[in-house]
């Protein structure tokens, strides 16, 4: 059985305060290979302005120039490996062979990576950061809430990040656990609120009624993300008011402009790609746009109950509760960590109170 068995490793090399973790050196391969660090994002479906930073930190500590921009030609301008670079990228591409070679044929010594999956969250970014920082491995995919309990379902992952609102019941995500086959398979955990609301260019204010009046242009999340269920109830709420059919949202410009992440959909906005996105205050504050809000909403996490006594699941939960996390939450706008952040909401064949 144990031949079968192949093992991975997570390699990352500390520069004095900069970090090349497997992420970042995945998004200067694609600059390597695209020219470009916007279109590297796009392919990973990660956030421009976490790689920007990121990689900003490298640079920092290094003192040099890691990627080197190139402005106009007919392709608008890109970016490029600077030498520096191509020799760190080496460098951690010699680690991580001789790091795999140290654990090839001894699956014994193989740590299972925490496996996190569902919406994507600036705090739960953090969250992820203070598990590796204490020497967790995280294996992380932003595929949307309704997609994260579906990794939980089939057992591809360990925990999900949900936040997706049932209208009939007025809640969030405790409906969705049998919606998806759950009930004897999951526990709901108590996460933290955030503020969503409407970002706009400052002076130049726009709604979601302006989108469907075809005065402005909205761009949109993927489907099966909890902002994509919300913003079309609040697109058919709109429908309603101005005697519209609930269809004529999908004829609405940008409807089908649809990106991964809250700061992607503020980025666009910002760039002026699109006028109004529905985001967390977070986002919008960051690139200085406008913002209206909308709601307070519950961001949980359900969890696979037969891994819950897994080390790499309890560091989970442990940090979920810790008072670090509680106090980089509450300095974060728009973030707001309630007094029972880590109960247990639904336990596997019961129900408790929301």
């Amino acid at each position: 059985m144990l031949a079968e068995v192949r093992a991975s490793v997570e390699v990352s090399i500390r520069f004095d305060g900069g970090l090349l973790d497997s992420r970042l050196a995945r998004v200067l391969e694609l600059v390597d290979e695209l020219g470009s660090l916007r279109a590297a994002c796009r392919r990973l479906g990660l956030p421009y302005t976490v790689a920007w930073r990121s990689l900003a930190r490298l640079e920092r500590a290094l003192g040099c120039e890691v990627v080197r921009s190139r402005r106009g030609g007919a392709s608008g301008g890109g970016g490029e490996l600077t030498e520096v670079g191509r020799r760190i990228l080496g460098l951690y591409e010699a680690a991580l062979k001789a790091a795999s070679r140290a654990v090839e044929g001894k699956p014994e010594g193989y740590v299972t990576p925490l496996r996190v999956a569902g919406s994507h969250d600036p705090a739960l970014e953090l969250l992820l950061d203070l598990l590796r920082g204490e020497g967790c491995q995280v294996d992380v995919r932003w595929v949307g809430s309704a997609g994260g309990l579906a990794y939980l379902m089939t057992g591809v992952a360990d925990v999900a990040g949900v936040h997706l609102y049932d209208p009939d019941s007025g809640c969030y995500n405790k409906p969705y656990v049998s919606r998806f086959w759950l009930e004897n398979k999951a526990m709901l955990v108590r996460g933290y609120l955030r503020e969503l609301g409407l970002a706009y260019r400052r002076r130049e204010p726009c709604t979601l009624r302006d989108v469907l009046l075809g005065k402005a242009k909205m761009v949109n999340r993927t489907l099966g993300s909890g902002t994509r269920l919300l913003t079309d109830i609040m697109l058919d709420e709109e429908c309603r008011r101005l005697g519209l059919p609930r269809e004529a949202k999908l004829k609405a410009k940008g409807y089908g402009y649809e990106v991964h992440t809250h700061l992607e959909a503020a980025e666009a906005v910002a760039s002026r790609r699109a006028d109004v996105a529905v985001v967390v205050r977070y986002a919008a504050e960051s690139l200085g746009l406008g913002f209206k809000p909308v709601r307070w909403e519950s961001f949980d996490f359900a969890v696979s109950a037969d891994r819950l006594t897994a080390r790499r699941v309890q560091s989970f939960l442990d940090t979920l509760r810790s008072r670090e996390f509680r106090e980089k939450i509450e300095e974060l706008p728009g973030y707001r960590a309630p007094e029972d952040m880590g109960r247990v909401l639904y336990y596997p064949g019961a129900l408790a109170s929301h």
